[in-house]
């Protein structure tokens, strides 16, 4: 850009590209590169381009969990800005629970399934729930579970995110073949509605979702049945009209990972 336009004036061109484009122009010039990397021009360029996540402070969150001495947990939040660890123990809630992979960030809340063990006439029994931790507040929260839900195995459950809503997936425990899709509706706490069941075509053995698109439909890894060898193909579920689409993309089973991704404008040097 020609040094004869005013400085401000490329400041306000620089600002309608989006984030791909910006990290390329860091390395024109010092001064741009200056400009690209301060906090106000990030904060500027997040109003400017709303399509884009900002995320000004990258938040981590460490939760040590002691099962084997009544389920007791600790937890400590680190953010850049600080450049240091708080410990929030003392934040925790104050009954018993264990959090397992992996989690979810929808709306500066990050959840995890959880469970609370509870003891019946001497047999180890559980509670599913869900646990929350709000990043504007650093404070933790509980949310229950239906009641269809609530007294399964938790190796039955997983977390998931359809668009920004929480959703919870059911694998049938004897049954691989199958997984109910339950999502929280609107944001209510407490308010599941199974919304459709996946069943694996005939010739698969399992089937487990992965993620899903924007647009709804879940991802998934069916296991084949083969009878030397172990092989997975990731593909697409149309609830409506229940049908697979073939992606043609094959691995060994379990190998499959999906995530969802935004383009932020976040440096961390």
């Amino acid at each position: 850009m020609s040094d004869e336009i005013p400085f401000h004036i490329q400041e306000k061109i620089i600002k309608s590209f989006p984030v791909r484009s910006l990290l390329q122009f860091r390395t024109v010039s010092k001064a741009w590169k200056s400009l690209i990397d301060s906090s106000d021009f990030i904060a500027a360029h997040s109003v400017t381009q709303p399509q884009h996540l900002l995320l000004s402070d990258p938040t981590i969150v460490e939760i040590t969990q002691f099962h084997k001495t009544s389920y007791h947990c600790e937890a400590k939040v680190y953010t850049v800005s600080s450049g240091k660890w708080r410990n929030l123990s003392n934040n925790l809630p104050s009954k018993p629970f264990r959090i397992f992979s992996p989690q979810v960030v929808v709306d500066k809340f990050i959840y995890w399934c959880a469970f609370d063990p509870i003891t019946r006439d001497n047999m180890l029994t559980y509670h599913n729930l869900i646990m929350s931790f709000d990043m504007t507040n650093d404070n933790f929260g509980v949310i229950d579970l239906p009641d269809s839900l609530r007294c399964l195995s938790p190796t039955q459950l997983c977390i998931s995110k359809l668009r920004e809503s929480l959703v919870m997936l059911d694998y049938h425990r004897f049954l691989k073949r199958f997984c109910d899709v339950w999502m929280m509706e609107n944001g209510v706490k407490k308010s599941f509605t199974k919304k459709f069941t996946v069943e694996a075509p005939y010739w698969s053995r399992k089937i487990t979702p992965l993620g899903f698109r924007k647009s709804g439909q879940p991802i998934m890894e069916l296991e084949n049945d083969h009878e030397f060898f172990q092989q997975s193909e990731l593909v697409v579920y149309e609830p409506y009209p229940k049908r697979f689409d073939y992606l043609e993309i094959y691995g060994t089973t379990e190998t499959f990972s999906v995530h969802s991704y935004m383009e932020t404008l976040v440096l961390i040097e």
